[in-house]
């Protein structure tokens, strides 16, 4: 799956995040697993090891990863982070957006489906019944 944002209602896409349980064959990358200050824009690829299912989650933790470089342990020195958006503006670049796009590359097969054979993956499907984007 990968999540990707417009900045330009649905004009122009860039990839804010990556999942897969492989991430060097299916994008051609490493696990990223951190962002840290030196690239605070840094896209990530998340091991996903089950597929989440019925109620699963998916997350993409910009308070945690990348909140967090600039208020600290605790979450709580907003004038840091306040600062680093007027300082870097790559950060409020990376995290405005007016499109959402979700792309769910290969369905589920709870390893049944035999790579060798493409056809096979047309006996899967997959379904989004609800998202959630919380922002805060």
């Amino acid at each position: 799956m990968i999540i990707e944002k417009s900045a330009d209602f649905g004009e122009t896409w860039e990839v804010l995040q990556y999942y897969g349980r492989n991430c060097s064959l299916f994008y051609g990358m490493g696990a990223v697993l951190e962002v840290t200050r030196a690239d605070p824009t840094a896209v990530t690829c998340s091991i996903v090891r089950e597929t989440p299912y019925q109620n699963g989650e998916v997350l993409f933790p910009v308070r945690e990863d990348r909140y967090m470089l600039y208020t600290g342990p605790n979450n709580d020195n907003f004038a840091a982070l306040y600062q680093a958006f007027d300082q870097i503006p790559e950060i409020n670049r990376f995290l405005q957006f007016t499109d959402i796009r979700i792309h769910l590359l290969r369905p589920a097969t709870d390893g049944n489906a035999r790579l060798q054979n493409p056809e096979t993956y047309l006996k899967y499907y997959y379904a989004i019944g609800e998202i959630d984007i919380i922002a805060g």
